[in-house]
């Protein structure tokens, strides 16, 4: 009897683990055969094939952000190992964030506006499989944090960028562009702040490129990096701005979640001799990627007289721009210099 009473025991205790996620129930490798996902409660799932898919359906009723908590079976903190790969969908099929991953992560999507949504989870492009459980949760978070609103891959379909709002983005595939507008009241210099998913300080692993660019597409500034990174260039004239962020040059993607921000100062006041701009000098040049570039301006061409007009400008094997304004009748010579 006493053995009895034990063997009951341990049973109860142990259930509450066993039902703490609900069972992902097949087939729902479709659109129309979702398992419905209760928010803020964890799901458990497994890949059983390189075909099998995981959808999971949920609704929301106002624009609002989505978190996804992906607990990983497999521990890969590199990037080239993602065993899984995680998406958020809206109604219409349409990827609005997609992550590869080998390990737990979090990641955030915007729901642009009420209605269904859904939680796709498959087989990774590592190498090998994982047919070990997982879990995922979403949370519904309001409208904070901010994060990309796909589809936003062109300037026509940009995300709106306020003065030092951070938003939250992620390149799901080699082809795809994160398109942010901002605006700016008249000439200034923008700070842009790249928060990199990654912590890679060798210029040759470039996992991200990040672009300033204007209404026309001209390119005033554009770095590879595969850390975090904050550059500026100047904006000639008031008007619309655009960062835009894609896949580097490195072998492999990314699709961590970056962050970035952008914040722009006035520049000084002009004095009366200095008012007037008669016109802007574009200095152009072809670019080595990872080689870095600062314009520089002389009045005499002495060896001592040279003045660096731009930050270090970080080389994307692409045709490279900067502008500068040319203020009275003030003359003087320019060249790149690379270091």
């Amino acid at each position: 009897m006493k053995t009895l009473i034990t063997f009951i025991w341990t049973v109860a205790f142990y259930l509450p683990a066993i039902l703490h996620a609900a069972i992902e129930v097949e087939p729902n490798n479709t659109f129309g055969t979702a398992n419905s996902l209760v928010p803020d409660e964890a799901m458990s799932g497994q890949v059983a094939s390189i075909s099998d898919e995981d959808w999971f359906g949920f609704s929301v009723t106002s624009m609002t952000t989505i978190r996804v908590t992906f607990d990983s079976p497999e521990n890969q903190s590199s990037s080239s190992v993602g065993y899984h790969t995680v998406q958020v969908r809206d109604g219409s099929g349409a990827v609005l964030a997609s992550v590869d991953t080998g390990n737990d992560t979090v990641f955030h999507a915007t729901a642009p506006s009420a209605g269904s949504y859904f939680i796709v989870v498959r087989d990774g492009p590592y190498a090998f499989q994982s047919t070990n459980q997982y879990t995922v949760t979403v949370t519904t978070q309001g409208s904070l944090p901010s994060t990309e609103i796909e589809p936003n891959n062109a300037s026509a379909d940009a995300t709106s960028l306020s003065p030092a709002q951070t938003a939250l983005g992620q390149i799901a595939s080699e082809s795809d562009q994160d398109w942010y507008s901002f605006s700016v009241g008249g000439a200034a210099t923008a700070t842009i702040v790249f928060d990199s998913p990654e912590n890679q300080s060798s210029p040759s692993v470039t996992f991200h490129t990040i672009q300033v660019r204007d209404a026309s597409g001209t390119i005033y500034s554009g770095v590879d990096t595969g850390e975090d990174k904050t550059f500026m260039v100047g904006l000639p004239v008031a008007g619309q701005y655009f960062i835009v962020v894609r896949d580097g040059p490195y072998a492999f993607l990314s699709t961590k979640q970056y962050s970035v921000t952008v914040t722009s100062t006035a520049p000084p006041a002009p004095t009366e001799l200095q008012a007037i701009i008669y016109s802007a000098v574009e200095i152009d040049w072809n670019s080595q990627v990872g080689k870095t570039y600062v314009v520089e301006w002389s009045d005499n061409l002495s060896p001592a007289s040279w003045l660096p007009l731009s930050p270090g400008i970080v080389g994307t094997g692409t045709d490279m721009g900067f502008l500068d304004s040319i203020r009275g009748n003030l003359r003087g010579f320019y060249r790149v210099q690379e270091y």
